[in-house]
């Protein structure tokens, strides 16, 4: 079996696989053409590809990129030092690495450029890092003399295509695509930081919202409730004066009337304030919630219950035959006493009878008249008084019962939202941790591929090729230089 540095190459290879995983093994190129490309108009490549074709004709060289041909053997990339491209061919390179597997690198027109080796060693520093690709350096223009290092590059050419796929093109193919594997360090940086703010975030908010409904309602309730006190209170005086001028069972009616109608509109007044603060209370506790269209629920309550106004007519009693007895005797007396001044004008007779029966008759009359007006003033004020109390009740308990219709839906419309915040939460922590792992994963394979592609290439670069090809490498350049640029 072949071996590269007394190393089984199926040992490397296995190792490189199990390193790679499922993604797919690069093969070495089967090939036999030579495609030589410089990354831009390929003029520099047509030089050096004249060079070598006058030196071997039965090359099969192909100027351009080696994506664009068929049954290619060897890539051959030209550096241009007279500017740095190395950003445009450094994914060339690596693919034709990854796809090819032998790429060398030549420095033309080194008789042109006298820092060539300075700037031959960074180009390859940015797009072979790992020392993958011989080095040649070459002066196009004069191929024919045999210090122009055009012979070792054809020498090199030969060797490639006249071998069967050994394991170093395997190897370099490999080790490309280990070198392809880099960790996301910053990715997975961000992941953790969006990480940690979707846990802080989950639930944050929620016991201020909650917090601030309650205060609010319950603030709206107490306002609500002293305001109602307050107005009933003034009904209630108002309606007391308004007793004492009453002096039948219409003006009654008319009084009670006015009461039951200021006793609604104090209702229907507050109860609506009360909504209104609500829905307010509601909007800020709320807000940036997607809770959907507020519906006002109808208060589920029995009609108020009117007390009945006190009647006037009631039915005759022993008190009211005793009251009418006392007014009689009284009126009489009075009568008396008009008859005794009758009989000293000289009026006596029937006359002073009749006017003392009649007055006698009026007096009581009236004495039972205000008697019953008193009675009705009397329950009136205790009516005004109990129906008072009874509104007071009434609208406190539909205070309370808009508090209590209200409060629920505004918590369970916050505890939906952060239910559905949290399983959103608690997805994106999931998929996040997911990608966290592959991210780990990735990064450890990274390591794996990093430290077996380093001795792959170091295993490679310890091959006799690059020493000969050291010794072959053109004195116009100097071989030091030449080896400088390939540290």
């Amino acid at each position: 079996m072949t071996e590269v540095a007394d190393h089984p190459v199926d040992d490397i290879l296995r190792r490189a696989a199990e390193v790679l995983g499922d993604q797919p093994a690069p093969t070495a190129a089967t090939g036999s053409r030579i495609v030589i490309d410089d990354g831009g108009d390929g003029s520099a490549a047509a030089k050096v590809a004249a060079a070598c074709g006058r030196l071997d004709a039965a090359f099969d060289i192909v100027v351009g990129s080696a994506d664009d041909v068929d049954g290619v053997r060897v890539v051959v990339f030209v550096v241009d030092t007279g500017c740095d491209n190395s950003s445009a061919m450094g994914p060339l390179i690596a693919r034709q690495l990854r796809t090819v597997g032998r790429v060398a690198l030549v420095c033309n027109e080194i008789d042109v450029f006298w820092n060539w080796p300075a700037r031959l060693a960074d180009f390859r520093e940015q797009v072979d890092p790992w020392r993958l690709c011989p080095l040649f350096a070459v002066a196009s223009e004069v191929s024919d003399d045999p210090a122009s290092g055009i012979g070792a590059l054809v020498e090199w050419l030969r060797a490639e295509l006249g071998d069967a796929i050994d394991a170093r093109s395997q190897l370099t193919a490999m080790a490309a695509a280990l070198w392809a594997i880099t960790p996301d360090d910053g990715q997975l940086t961000a992941l953790r930081h969006r990480r940690a703010e979707l846990v802080a975030e989950r639930d944050r908010g929620r016991s201020d919202r909650l917090a601030g409904l309650r205060i609010g309602l319950t603030a709206a309730r107490g306002s609500s409730v002293g305001q109602v006190h307050s107005r009933l209170r003034m009904v209630s005086v108002e309606g007391l004066a308004r007793v004492e001028t009453i002096s039948t069972q219409q003006a009654a009616r008319a009084v009670g009337d006015w009461l039951t109608d200021a006793i609604a509109e104090c209702e229907r007044s507050e109860i609506a304030e009360l909504w209104a603060r609500a829905a307010r209370i509601e909007a800020v506790a709320l807000l940036g919630i997607d809770a959907g269209p507020r519906r006002d629920l109808p208060l589920s309550r029995s009609p108020a219950s009117q007390r009945a106004l006190p009647n006037g007519r009631r039915r005759r009693s022993a008190d009211d035959a005793l009251v009418m007895v006392f007014g009689a005797s009284t009126g009489l007396g009075i009568g008396r006493l008009v008859a005794t001044q009758l009989v000293d004008a000289g009026l006596a007779g029937w006359s002073s009878m009749a006017a003392t029966v009649l007055v006698g008759l009026a007096m009581a009359l009236w004495v039972v008249r205000a008697r019953r007006q008193a009675a009705l003033r009397t329950a009136m004020r205790q009516w005004v008084t109990d129906t008072c109390a009874d509104a007071r009740t009434r609208i406190e308990q539909t205070i309370f019962a808009v508090v209590n219709d209200v409060e629920p839906l505004v918590v369970a419309a916050i505890a939906r939202h952060y239910e559905r915040d949290g399983r959103r939460a608690a997805q994106a922590v999931a998929d996040i941790d997911t990608r966290l792992r592959k991210l780990r994963g990735r990064s450890q394979a990274a390591s794996e591929a990093a430290a077996l592609g380093r001795e792959i290439a170091r295993r490679l670069n310890s091959e006799s090729s690059r020493n000969n090809l050291s010794r072959k490498s053109s004195s116009i350049g100097g071989t030091e230089s030449l080896a400088a640029a390939s540290k």
